[in-house]
This record gives structure tokens, sequence and C-alpha cells, in this order.
């Protein structure tokens, strides 16, 4: 029983540690904004487009489970800090054709990013991508009650859950309802468990959209994470170098 905590413990801490690779904190948004501003470049493929942090875990994490490094392939996932920013950073990239642009939004924000596309006529909303209703019930959708409470005890976290569930307010709404509530109640648990669930689920149960956006990513050449090190250390004469 003890190995078996202390492993839990380190799976727990792995987790929290990918995810501190991503700002956080009261600015964190705007400085994860700049940051992502900062990678793109003229030899950049693709920007996508997301409301925050969370869709970016969410995002490149996927990517990760499909094999690709979006990073490295110079995909720059750019989170912006909210629906309402979206045609202020569309109208930056205004002009730039040869750069693909994508969007991931909730269905509620959907007519914002639609008519910030339709105002770019090198866009097209047809790239825009929606969950449906947020990503949240996308990822808690992609899994089973079962397999999300065992997520939850493997991270120390169904207590907590628990606790929810017996409220009054609570006690009798649907689970998805409840862990959609949960998940919203700490401002680092959508960030956290974005990546969380993505990893239990794997590539082949993850919420359809999001499959779907990163295969529309550029570059066409979808290269897997050890071709890119093979690259990276020379070993591939074939191929003459990556986006980094």
């Amino acid at each position: 029983m003890r190995a078996e905590g202390r492993q839990r413990s380190a799976r727990k801490q792995a987790h929290i540690d990918d995810v501190g690779a991503y700002e956080s904190g009261a600015d964190a948004t705007q400085r994860a904004t700049a940051e992502a501003l900062g990678r793109v470049s003229a030899t950049t493929p693709a920007v996508v487009l997301v409301e925050g942090i969370s869709d970016q875990i969410a995002v490149e994490t996927l990517a990760n489970q499909m094999g690709r490094d979006l990073r490295v392939q110079g995909v720059v996932v750019l989170p912006i800090g909210g629906a309402h920013g979206v045609a202020t950073v569309v109208k930056r990239f205004a002009g730039q054709s040869e750069l693909t642009v994508l969007g991931l939004c909730d269905r509620n924000e959907f007519s914002l990013f639609e008519r910030a596309f339709d105002a770019d006529p090198d866009r097209s909303v047809d790239d825009v991508f929606v969950c449906d209703p947020d990503l949240e019930h996308e990822l808690i959708g992609s899994v089973t009650p079962a397999e999300l409470e065992a997520v939850l005890a493997d991270h120390d976290d169904l207590g907590r859950f628990r606790k929810l569930q017996a409220q009054a307010a609570w006690i009798d709404r649907p689970f998805e309802q409840q862990m959609h509530r949960w998940l919203r109640a700490h401002a680092r648990r959508p960030a956290r468990y974005a990546r969380i669930i993505i990893d239990h689920s794997g590539s082949g149960s993850a919420p359809a959209v999001l499959s779907r956006l990163v295969n529309e990513s550029p570059p066409p050449d979808v290269w897997s994470v050890d071709h890119v090190a093979a690259v990276r250390l020379g070993s591939d004469p074939s191929v003459t170098g990556v986006h980094g």
C-alpha cells in the first residue's frame, strides 16, 4: 500500500510539474500570450488561437499523444485571454496569406470567432473548431464516470469531489454537471486536468473536436516525435531542417 501511495504521489507531482511549465498567476494569460507571440516568425506554418491556457495545454498534450510536437514543428498555440480578444489577434496576422490561422472556442463564443474570421479574406470560418458546449464538457465526455473517478482517486482528489456531490445544491445533479462544477471551482483545475484526462484517455478516446484541430494543423508532412528527435540529432539526412 505504501508503494502504491508513493507511485500515486509521484504521478500527481509529475502532472503538477508539467502544468507548471505553463504560465500561472494573476497575469498568466497576458504572459502566455506574449510568450506565444514571441514564437511567431516568418517560417511559422500555423497559429492556433485558443481562449485560455487550459485550451493550450489540451491541444499541445493531445498533439503529443498523436505523435506531434507542435512547438518543434513551428505551430504556435496562442492563448488570447478570452474570446473577446479574437478580432484583435486575427487582425494582427492580416495580409499573411501563407500563414494558416485556426481557432478553438466554446459554443457560446463562436459568433465572436466567426465575425473575426469572416472579416479577413485570408481566413475561413471553417477553420474554427467549436467545443460543445465547452472544453471541460468535451473532456468529461471523453471518458466514463467510473474512469474519471478513478483518475481523481489516483490524484488524491476524489474526496474533494465527493464533498461537492454531497452539497445540497449539487446532490441531485447529473454526474457531468457535478464534475464540470468541480473542475471550474478552482483556478488551476481546468489546466491540470486537461492534461491528466487526455493523458489517461489517449489519442483514440480524446474529444473529436481536438483531434480534428490537431490534424488540421500544418505542416502537412506530420513528423512523429521520434522523427523530430532524429532530425535534431542529425541522423536523418533526408530532412533539411525543422521549424523550432
